[in-house]
């Protein structure tokens, strides 16, 4: 597994090459960040999304995940539940999009993958965590605010 110091700092260099300048991290950003990398967000619902879930036979994780990555020869996907409220669904899409940035899945479903242990998929579920949690929210961002807690930080907003 790789440190959790060496995961923060991927994500912090990520976040500065995706422009990351403001707290906490919007909706918009990431949608903005997935169009640079050429990588889709869709819910579960949209129109897309059940085209692509259906054909791809991935109902299973619409019922067992609050979302899922899924990456083809042709393209990366995060899906995420409707209903998430809006802090949730950017904790999902950010744990997701770690997942990418991260390295841990080639092609299909991102941590599914049975040709993989068990013991490798929980690290790689603990190392999106860690980058979900800094993207959300990333160390150098916080540091120039003066924000050393998450309570200042809404605090302050």
């Amino acid at each position: 597994m790789k440190s959790e110091k060496r995961i923060r700092k991927i994500t912090q260099d990520f976040a500065k090459r995706m422009d990351v300048k403001e707290l906490p991290i919007s909706l918009e950003k990431l949608e903005e960040i997935a169009t640079k990398n050429n990588w889709k967000i869709l819910s579960f619902k949209s129109k897309l999304g059940e085209k692509i879930i259906k054909t791809l036979n991935l109902e299973i994780y619409t019922k067992t995940t609050k979302g899922f990555a899924y990456v083809s020869d042709d393209y990366k996907i995060i899906f995420f539940k409707d209903d998430l409220e809006y802090l949730e669904k950017i904790s999902v899409i950010c744990h997701e999009m770690g997942h990418f940035v991260l390295r841990h899945i080639n092609t299909n479903i991102c941590c599914k993958n049975k040709h993989i242990s068990k013991r490798i998929r929980i690290k790689q579920e603990i190392e999106a965590d860690i980058f979900a949690l800094e993207l959300q929210a990333p160390t150098y961002l916080m540091k120039s605010m003066y924000l050393d807690t998450a309570k200042k930080l809404y605090d302050e907003g």
